[in-house]
């Protein structure tokens, strides 16, 4: 009985025998995939500005800060890792500024683009349960709760 064997595609990732079928290189330009993320970030930093400016309660630096780092981390955790979370079958193969920067991140770690198991289930509890944790710390320090 003969099994059909997946054709090799060419893919820059280690090991270069990773079963990537799937592969279709980026039609983004890398700098344009960092500037969107860059962007995204600045979006969230002037939100939590806004919100600390609208607080009804002094808050310190620190204070500050972590409603700066907490929403910029719910950012990226619930967003870029639930987004790995749910296309992490085709990742290799999409032609999305997500993918890309997934792909990108995956020339020093290729267990991103071959679902690897661990991989993915580690990634979808830091999107559910990280990013909902800075978002409940978010909320406690800027309505000055004891939950924070």
């Amino acid at each position: 009985m003969a099994t059909e064997q997946e054709p090799i595609v060419l893919h820059p990732y280690y090991p270069r025998d990773a079963p990537l079928s799937h592969y279709v290189p980026s039609t983004f330009n890398v700098c344009e995939a960092f500037v969107t993320l860059g962007s995204a970030i600045a979006v969230l930093m002037f939100t939590s500005f806004v919100l600390i400016r609208k607080s009804r309660h002094q808050l310190t630096c620190t204070d500050k800060f972590v409603v700066v780092w907490m929403l910029v981390c719910a950012g990226i955790h619930i967003v870029l890792e639930g987004y790995f979370s749910f296309n992490h079958k085709n990742l290799a193969g999409m032609q999305t500024i997500m993918a890309d920067l997934w792909r990108e991140y995956s020339h020093s770690d290729s267990r991103y683009l071959t679902s690897d198991p661990f991989t993915v289930i580690m990634e979808g509890i830091t999107a559910v349960f990280d990013g909902s944790f800075a978002l409940v710390t978010v909320y406690g320090v800027l309505s000055d709760s004891p939950i924070r």
